[in-house]
């Protein structure tokens, strides 16, 4: 039971690291993503989840909430998804999506893959993180494996090869559109891709909003870089408490759920150097992307399921850590939300344990943190654990 444990302990702590490295309202999704994942952590030693864990997490959240920096999030953000069965009346009565739904969303996804591959295959230059992020989209729309094979064009396309099936409304075009900048500026954006870019805007109609729409993308990405660099920046000043092979590992898992992708080697580098801490100097932020700073950094620190002594630690480190980089507001609220997820994915797994089987530690209003046993289920329970022999 205790290897269980932990190892469910380590994936909910990197789920939570995901969701809040891509979502300003993590905090809003995580009961209905703990949901998604509850297969998954009644089974947490399954090989799925370490070899398929970003295309498990983008169709966990495609119902829900899709990660914010995920190519065509706009589009799946739009209901275009197979995930979560039927909706409005019909869900009432069944879970399967009707016939017309089907062809939709498979219509939708086919035009969505070709536009993705054409763009990250426009420069000959194919990148793993473009990979990755391919996965993630197509995964989302819910297709069965052998829908999503027939997706795929099985040969190099331009923008003049794009059929466009039927009518397609505004959203979605503008939807797509908006996926296909996302996927282009992966990476540093080239004139190929560039030139890939504007002749999609232009079959889909929309070649006068191309550059507004770019726009918006880029401001994603600068919020984006921000929070990362603050995030980051919190979980390196903390790491310090622990070896560097637990740090690298949770330090890579940060980077790799919160980075924009075009930024991704630099902030890892920075990450992983000995180069000083400037808690001083991180972007200033709002409070929700204080919050999604701060759980991110806590979780990603959490993962490798410290001892009890080094996480009441932890949360003092962070505190105090998160004051200096100008994040204190909303410590509370985002390490509460980290810890009240981590303890009821445990509780779940393990209904049979006793209370004087369990430690818990408390943190008080005053800030004094007191370990014992105790029955308390309310929000002040903020960690459960098997007691070592």
């Amino acid at each position: 039971m205790l290897t269980a444990l932990r190892t469910l302990f380590s994936l909910a702590a990197r789920d939570i690291v995901a969701l809040a490295g891509g979502r300003e309202d993590f905090s809003d999704h995580l009961e209905a993503f703990a949901k998604r994942r509850q297969t998954l952590y009644g089974e947490p030693s399954s090989p799925l989840w370490a070899e398929l864990y970003w295309p498990g997490i983008a169709q966990a959240l495609s119902s829900e909430a899709p990660l914010q920096w995920m190519p065509m999030e706009a589009v799946i953000e739009l209901g275009i998804t197979l995930e979560g069965g039927a909706k409005g009346l019909r869900g009432l009565f069944t879970k399967e999506p009707s016939d017309k739904e089907q062809k939709r969303v498979l219509k939708t996804a086919t035009l969505a893959g070709r536009i993705l591959e054409m763009i990250v295959n426009s420069d000959r230059a194919l990148w793993p993180e473009e990979s990755r992020l391919v996965a993630m989209a197509m995964n989302s729309f819910g297709l069965s494996a052998e829908a999503l094979t027939g997706v795929q064009p099985g040969r190099a396309l331009t923008f003049e090869d794009l059929e466009i099936f039927g009518d397609l409304d505004l959203k979605t075009r503008r939807a797509l559109l908006r996926g296909t900048w996302q996927i282009a500026i992966a990476r540093p954006l080239t004139p190929e891709r560039d030139l890939a870019v504007r002749g999609v805007a232009a079959r889909l109609e929309l070649p006068h909003e191309a550059d507004g729409i770019r726009s918006e993308v880029m401001a994603v990405q600068q919020r984006r870089l921000e929070t990362a660099k603050a995030s980051i920046e919190l979980a390196r000043s903390v790491a310090r408490l622990f070896s560097p092979s637990q740090a690298r590992a949770s330090l890579q898992h940060l980077v790799a759920s919160i980075a924009p992708s075009a930024h991704r080697g630099e902030l890892e580098a920075h990450a992983l150097s000995s180069t000083p801490v400037q808690l001083g100097a991180v972007p200033k932020l709002d409070s929700a992307r204080k919050r999604q700073a701060i759980a991110a950094a806590y979780a990603s620190l959490l993962a490798h399921d410290p001892a009890l002594s080094h996480r009441y630690l932890l949360r003092v480190r962070i505190t105090d850590d998160g004051i200096l980089a100008g994040l204190g507001s909303e410590t509370a609220h985002a390490l509460d939300s980290v810890e009240r997820y981590l303890a009821e994915r445990v509780r779940e797994l393990s209904p049979s344990l006793q209370p004087v089987e369990t430690a818990v530690v408390q943190v008080e209003s005053a800030g004094e943190i007191t370990e014992g046993t105790s029955e308390n289920t309310g929000a002040s329970e903020v960690f459960v654990a098997e007691i070592d022999s």
